[in-house]
């Protein structure tokens, strides 16, 4: 079974647009579509009832002090570029890669001499 698509279900919901026969048809059989359409209408009359709310007061003074001190402590927070080792070179900003740290050769064996 194809589901209402969400956008119809919104307008539905919001009661931008009318229920027609084909829907109701739909929403009788199909409990998902039914329960998404209640849940949208719910959201719906929350979003209405909040309107009332535009004119909240103002929020405490220690509210505002505790945002300024997060905000100062995430400040103060070391950044990445801070914790890098100091020998090697950032190749974001220098546009130079890291050093390769070279081999030594001691301890290396020539291969072996081809069979013949």
């Amino acid at each position: 079974m194809q589901h209402l698509e969400h956008d119809r279900l919104v307008f539905l919901a919001l009661g931008e647009s009318e229920v027609d026969v084909s829907d109701r048809t739909h929403l009788d059989a199909c409990p998902h579509c039914r329960a998404e359409l209640d849940s949208l209408r719910h959201v719906a009359g929350l979003g209405a009832a909040g309107q009332e709310l535009r004119d909240l007061p103002d929020p405490p003074e220690h509210v505002w002090q505790g945002i300024m001190a997060e905000i100062t402590a995430a400040e103060e927070l070391p950044r990445l570029a801070d914790r890098q080792r100091p020998d090697v070179t950032d190749p974001v900003t220098t546009g130079t890669p890291p050093p390769v740290p070279r081999r030594s050769r001691r301890g290396r064996r020539s291969p072996p001499p081809p069979s013949r």
